[in-house]
């Protein structure tokens, strides 16, 4: 799948060694940077190499043919090099990724999507993304946990609520299959079961449509009132959410 190779694209930008260039280009709003060798070198924390200053298709466009990591980086960020200036040692990124004529990397859905593909449910999140077939899966608790390699809170097992189609109160894990273009039904607490549904025109299930084009954190995740606890049932916002999302490795 298209969207699954750019996952693993951004992945592999997000923890290589240009990886630190890759998380300031994704989170910054300009539409462009004019930006010198040694500015650069500060956000990437060491010295670019002689053939930076010397060669100047070290700056092409391009990741393949030669292994450039470091385009990767910008590439993936959504972002090219221009006016590159040996002499003067400065150039320009500019901004490549749009949506609805917005930079995509300024948008609160990118810095989403980048929180849940390093969260803590980004195996969900993946396990779902890579789906090339069916609008549905029917699946148990245990085999979610599976995918995860962790145990869901206990919340999951007695609270309905957890598995609703919507952030309301910081639902990191609904965040996980949201972003990915599906939704949760059939809820069934007593068999541990539960279906989960593509959303209609999410990014599996049309070829020219990519994750951005239809994830919206506002529409998508509405600030909803789900409702009181079972009576006398205690626990940390840890416990009921798991709601870290670690940035970086």
């Amino acid at each position: 799948m298209k969207q699954a190779r750019e996952f693993l694209v951004r992945q592999a930008a997000a923890r290589g060694k240009y990886s630190h260039l890759y998380h300031h280009l994704s989170t910054t709003a300009r539409r462009d940077w004019k930006a010198s060798f040694g500015e650069i070198e500060n956000i990437l924390g060491f010295e670019l190499p002689p053939s930076a200053r010397l060669y100047r298709p070290w700056w092409a466009n391009q990741t393949r043919g030669g292994g450039h990591s470091h385009a990767l980086a910008w590439q993936a960020a959504g972002w090219k090099t221009r006016d590159v200036d040996l002499e003067a040692e400065t150039l320009v990124f500019e901004r490549t990724d749009t949506v609805s004529g917005r930079p995509a990397a300024a948008t609160k859905e990118h810095l989403t999507l980048e929180a849940v593909a390093h969260g803590k449910y980004a195996p969900l999140y993946r396990h779902l993304l890579s789906f090339d077939a069916g609008s549905a899966w029917s699946t148990t608790f245990a085999e979610v946990e599976k995918i995860l390699d962790f145990r869901l809170p206990a919340s999951a097992r007695i609270h309905r609520p957890w598995w609703a189609n919507q952030r309301s109160g910081g639902h990191s894990h609904a965040l996980a299959w949201k972003a990915a273009g599906w939704k949760t039904k059939q809820v069934d607490l007593e068999a541990e079961t539960l279906v989960f549904e593509r959303v209609k025109g999410d990014p599996a299930s049309t070829s020219k449509a990519t994750i951005k084009d239809t994830f919206d954190i506002d529409r998508d995740f509405p600030a909803t009132d789900m409702g009181p606890w079972p009576e006398g049932f205690t626990a940390g916002r840890e416990q009921i959410y798991d709601d870290v999302w670690p940035l970086s490795d």
